[in-house]
């Protein structure tokens, strides 16, 4: 399956999904939170707010109805105390008038009281007519008082101030300096000989009755203002209360709508771990950022099913390769040792076949020696032979054959020594030598097109496996020989350069002036199926197991530089001896991890 494919699946399935979701589950968790939030906040807000309102609404109707009640205590009671202060008055503008200036201040106080009678009980008309009056005087009883109130008045009361009004306007302080006492006198008495003392009394008794009821009604305002001021606390509580729990509830249904996709994801990713059933595919419930997520493991979950299958494909690709350079190796020992044998016999009887012809030729020059005169036939066999020739050509052509055959145990040397590949036991081995061997296997590629140089150090002999090291150096050298052969502009050249590092590691360098690499390609090199080469060319697997012999096998480091259109340079460091040591990293070479070759 491609991830094209997995990509349309995944975008199916979360469109089919989304199709199914409600406006809140279709929510990103940013929002859920915020909403969540808002509403927990927009419920306390608003329950506070109408606690509030109510209770202020409450308490201010129980504040309107005491500062009601206050009020008309207060004109009640300054209504009763002024109309009672009446005759006290009466008696002192009486015993004031043989003193003008006392009369004239009892006279101006007496007018005064009844000016402030008259506003005060127009000041309780005006209350009692009031939107709150009817709250106030509800019961039967206190209309009833009242209404005893205001006929009395109308009868006793306000006739009573008439005639004081009435009296008062013809006793003027005039008269006292007009010395019209005595008429004066006879007035005043005429005046509280006609005044009803029992209506006046009746009428105080209605006031106290009504005052009595006053003082009843502001003690009901007080306790009515104190039960609104306990039921807004109440109120208040109580939103707060109610506010708190459905914030509460709102949390925990936001929540749970976050947490339970999150919970399914993980319960899925969980089970592909445990079962490792990458079939397996995570539900999307929800909308948002947790759809993303769900989204993005399913992808994940097929992206590693996919890699996991070609990781397969590969290992068993790589398991082929190396059973196919196992089988190389044991048919190039088998044919190194057939080859062996004909090849040591040639090489060995070659030096007795140079002794025998070199004592034929002396034979021959004895027998030429000591016979002066040789027989016609003779003569004829030397001329058609050409002896002189023979000698000189024969020693030559032994010459040749030693060396060819040299040549040939060498090259079966070097084969028995690269199908050493697997070896279970490290043994010493000559860097130089497999070095060489490599090279003369590689000779028919080398010829003359490719410059070698050789810059060897004073290096010891080191723990490998010969044969993978064979392998890792002819991966290398023959990556250099396509690089330089791809490059036509000049001759070719490959530098291999040895060194000791320090008492614990060698190092190998090998150069070329070949065609380098692209950037792009630095960090794959090492990995396995990665090639550079054409199809068919390259399997992409020759630096994948270099590098895998090299550092798990022998312990060490593979690490390339390269600059495209410049070259390319390797760099094996090895341990001398197979153990666990750090490698140092003075050397700038070393220590670059880029990897930069053509492959």
């Amino acid at each position: 399956m491609t991830m094209t494919n997995l990509n349309a699946e995944s975008e199916h399935h979360q469109s089919d999904s989304k199709t199914k979701l409600n406006w809140f589950d279709r929510l990103s968790i940013s929002k859920k939170i915020s909403l969540g939030y808002f509403a927990a906040l927009g419920v306390a807000v608003l329950g506070n707010l109408g606690g509030v309102l109510v209770g202020n609404a409450y308490q201010s109707g129980a504040q309107n109805y005491r500062t009601h009640a206050a009020e008309e205590a207060k004109l009640i009671f300054g209504f009763r105390n002024a109309f009672s202060d009446l005759p006290g008055h009466e008696t002192h503008l009486f015993a004031a008038l043989g003193s003008p200036n006392e009369y004239e201040e009892e006279y101006t106080e007496y007018q005064a009281t009844i000016v402030f009678i008259e506003d005060t009980w127009q000041q309780l008309q005006d209350l009692y007519a009031k939107e709150g009056s009817d709250e106030l005087h509800s019961q039967d009883e206190d209309i009833q008082a009242l209404g005893n109130v205001v006929s009395k008045y109308d009868r006793t009361g306000g006739a009573y101030l008439a005639d004081t009004k009435e009296l008062l306007a013809q006793i003027p302080p005039e008269r006292v300096l007009q010395e019209d006492l005595a008429d004066m006198e006879a007035q005043l008495v005429e005046f509280n000989r006609n005044i009803s003392i029992k209506d006046l009394r009746d009428f105080n008794r209605l006031l106290d009755t009504l005052i009595a009821k006053v003082e009843v009604h502001e003690q009901q305002a007080v306790s009515a203002l104190a039960v609104a001021e306990n039921t807004r606390g109440l109120i208040i509580f109580g939103s707060m209360l109610i506010s708190i729990v459905i914030a509460i509830v709102i949390a925990v249904l936001t929540s749970r709508a976050i947490v339970r996709p999150l919970q399914a994801t993980n319960k899925v990713a969980k089970q592909v771990i445990k079962e490792s059933d990458f079939d397996l595919r995570a539900p999307i419930t929800t909308g948002g950022e947790v759809a993303e997520l769900t989204t993005t493991l399913n992808e994940l979950i097929a992206r590693v099913k996919r890699l996991l299958e070609e990781q397969k494909a590969a290992t068993a690709e790589q398991l082929l390769q190396s059973e196919k350079m196992s089988s190389l190796g044991r048919m190039l020992a088998g044919v190194a040792h057939e080859i062996n044998n004909p090849v040591n016999f040639i090489y060995g009887n070659l030096a007795h076949a140079n002794n025998y012809t070199q004592d034929l030729f002396d034979l021959i020059d004895t027998y030429q020696a000591e016979t002066t005169s040789p027989s016609p036939v003779v003569e004829e066999k030397l001329e058609e032979v050409d002896l002189d020739f023979l000698a000189e050509d024969l020693p030559k052509l032994l010459e040749s054959m030693k060396i060819g055959a040299d040549r040939a145990r060498k090259i079966v040397l070097s084969l028995k020594n690269f199908s050493r590949i697997d070896e279970s036991q490290a043994h010493p081995v000559d860097i130089h030598d497999a070095i060489d061997s490599t090279l003369l296997i590689l000779n028919n590629r080398i010829k003359n097109q490719v410059e070698i140089k050789r810059n060897y150090g004073d290096i010891p002999a080191i723990e490998a496996f010969s044969g993978s090291l064979f392998q890792v150096v002819m991966n290398i050298l023959s990556n250099a020989l396509d690089a330089v052969q791809e490059k036509a502009e000049n001759e070719g050249k490959i530098t291999i350069t040895t060194e000791r590092k320090d008492r614990n590691w060698v190092q190998i360098r090998i150069a070329d002036n070949g065609v380098g690499i692209a950037p792009e390609h630095l960090t794959k090199i090492f990995e396995t199926f990665f090639t550079t080469k054409p199809m068919g060319v390259g399997t992409g697997l020759g630096l994948s197991i270099s590098h895998q012999m090299i550092t798990e096998k022998h312990h060490g480091t593979l690490t390339c530089t390269s600059e495209l259109g410049v070259g390319t340079e390797f760099t094996i460091a090895l341990p001398i001896k197979q153990a666990d040591l750090p490698f140092p990293t003075s050397d700038k070479s070393t220590q670059s991890e880029q990897i930069n070759v053509s492959v």
